[in-house]
């Protein structure tokens, strides 16, 4: 429940990179190019969004978005 609440504070885009990567199992790649973005794009968010999410659980509350 805390995981979703988290996940529910990302921004839309970072949850929408992150539910294609691990629910849809698409590549950064397959992402990129639905999202009309570029990879590095991907990558960054993606990276932000799993530290982001870390750091709420970790404090139990909300970090900045």
């Amino acid at each position: 429940e805390r995981l979703e609440d988290a996940f529910d504070r990302l921004s839309e885009q970072r949850r929408e990179i992150l539910s294609m990567l691990f629910v849809e199992e698409r590549t950064p790649k397959e992402i990129a190019g639905q999202m009309d973005c570029s990879l590095q794009h991907v990558y960054k968010q993606r990276s932000q969004a799993l530290k982001q999410l870390k750091q709420m659980l970790e404090k139990g509350g909300v970090e900045n978005e």
